[in-house]
């Protein structure tokens, strides 16, 4: 045909290329065959695998909401050190008033 030698490669390389995409095809469809064959509701490794990031996150999660409970109960000691403090002064001040000689 007198084509020139660059045609005659490209055509070359376009039958590799659908040589190659028909081989990956083939085994794509050999991995969904495999794979639909497999439960993977009952594989374990399968779960944890897929599941280990949201474990992560949920296993950081438990961790400040166990130091904002710590807190929180440093928050009510405290709470309830300043209203033994008030009444104790309320009744300090209270009792001076009736040490008073000059009140009785």
């Amino acid at each position: 045909m007198g084509l020139p030698p660059e045609a005659k490669t490209a055509a070359e390389a376009a039958e590799e290329t659908e040589d190659v995409e028909e081989k990956q095809e083939a085994i794509n469809e050999k991995l969904l065959e495999t794979a639909m064959e497999k439960d993977l509701a009952a594989d374990e490794g399968y779960r944890t695998e897929m599941l280990a990031k949201s474990q992560t996150q949920f296993d950081e999660s438990d961790k400040v909401f166990k130091e904002g409970q710590e807190a929180n109960e440093t928050g009510d000691k405290f709470d309830l050190i300043a209203v033994i403090l008030t009444v104790s002064l309320f009744f300090g001040g209270i009792l001076q008033v009736f040490r008073n000689d000059t009140m009785r």
